[in-house]
């Protein structure tokens, strides 16, 4: 079973019981898919 949590930086982190955790790498490897929607909110002026 994976869990999700947040990180103590404000990272999103996945934790768990698992053989390989590809998804825990992507998941550190990318701070948060937050900061990439809202620049591209902002460039779009309409």
């Amino acid at each position: 079973m994976l869990r999700l949590g947040v990180d103590a930086t404000g990272r999103v982190v996945a934790w768990g019981v698992l053989p390989e955790q590809p998804l825990l790498k992507i998941i550190k490897s990318q701070p948060s898919p937050r900061p990439p929607v809202s620049k591209d909110l902002r460039g779009s002026p309409d």
